[in-house]
């Protein structure tokens, strides 16, 4: 009885292990609706939440913390009918920085005019290649192209089946009677969305996504911190009058200081991507030094103010209004360096 409990725990792990594509926050709200119960928004919100975020719109496995993140926030300015509302559609697509706690916005567009029938508790249904209500189809669309765009800054073209598939649910709502889908409803709706990604006269647009996230942020410290020190310290050894090479560090490789001060000789324990690339950058630079008889000093400023930095601004401020509230004990170790003396 035992065996087969650890056997179903296993199976259960392996299953929760994985998860849906998106991590979509959704909001819908209606201040100028009145004599609507605000209980039927509250349900919509519910069902697009359930919608998007709990069905498999992808044959990919995403574990739950790479989900991918995204909004819509929809705002009804009308209700035309017991069962048709009109309003705005705000969409927003996040990507990560990989090695970083940052994330990039990919798409912030407002799709006016978005027109579409609910009733409470009604179901959201939704077939690819079929058209059955603009909401659901609307929601589709749109789910299909945060997915292109995302997987298009991971490889070049890399989300084009899912563009192609935002255009096939263009092309299922073409005798919809709502706007947004034909090509003579303006040149800013989900036609044109769709037609002008997958035009190939626009792919120089969706290169410049994938180098610019792939290549380019994803990278930025590896590139700037490591790979940058390699090539300067190997430029520097064919020039005759060189005399020294300073290599720039920062006290964040040591990480957290257990027991204050220290010195350049405590062990390095960086805490962020900046200060583990920083540490590679200083170990090559060692190893390389001693197999070339390179001379070199490596300087490690802490944190840095003066004209020009906005981040220490705030408590310069305060300290000229002679009020400066700083947390802690009133004895902490904190070391600044002004900018004219680095």
């Amino acid at each position: 009885m035992k065996r087969i409990g650890v056997i179903f725990c296993f199976l259960a792990w392996g299953i929760t292990s994985f998860s849906q594509e998106m991590n979509c926050i959704v909001s819908v709200s209606a201040p100028q609706i009145e004599g609507t119960d605000k209980r039927v928004f509250e349900n919509l919100q519910n069902a697009i939440y359930e919608f998007v975020n709990n069905r498999k719109w992808t044959n990919n496995n995403f574990k739950v913390e790479e989900r991918i993140e995204c909004t819509i926030l929809i705002t009804v300015n009308d209700r035309l009918s017991s069962d048709e509302f009109r309003g705005n559609i705000n969409l927003v697509l996040r990507r990560p920085v990989l090695n970083s706690a940052y994330n990039s916005v990919l798409l912030n567009y407002i799709d006016k005019g978005f027109q579409f029938r609910y009733t409470e508790f009604q179901p959201l249904d939704y077939s690819d290649g079929t058209f059955s209500s603009n909401l659901t189809s609307v929601l589709a669309f749109y789910t299909y192209m945060y997915l292109g765009l995302y997987f298009d800054t991971f490889s070049p073209s890399g989300g084009q089946a899912f563009l192609v598939k935002a255009q096939e649910v263009v092309t299922a709502a073409q005798n919809a009677s709502e706007p947004g889908w034909k090509a003579f409803d303006g040149t800013r709706n989900r036609y044109w969305m769709a037609e002008n990604f997958l035009n190939p006269s626009n792919s120089a647009l969706r290169d410049f996504f994938y180098k610019y996230h792939r290549l380019g942020l994803d990278e930025m410290y590896e590139k700037v911190h490591v790979t940058s020190t390699r090539l300067l310290a190997n430029a520097v050894l064919k020039n005759k009058n060189f005399r020294r090479f300073v290599h720039v560090s920062t006290v964040g490789v040591h990480g957290h200081i257990a027991n204050p001060p220290a010195d350049e000789n405590y062990p390095m324990h960086p805490g962020d991507i900046y200060q583990e690339t920083k540490a590679e950058a200083e170990i090559w630079l060692k190893q390389f030094a001693r197999e070339n008889k390179l001379p070199f000093a490596i300087i490690r400023p802490a944190a840095i103010y003066g004209p020009g930095d906005t981040r220490l601004l705030k408590f310069f401020r305060m300290a000229s209004h002679r009020w400066l509230f700083l947390p802690g004990t009133k004895r902490g170790l904190y070391h600044l360096v002004h900018v004219d003396d680095l």
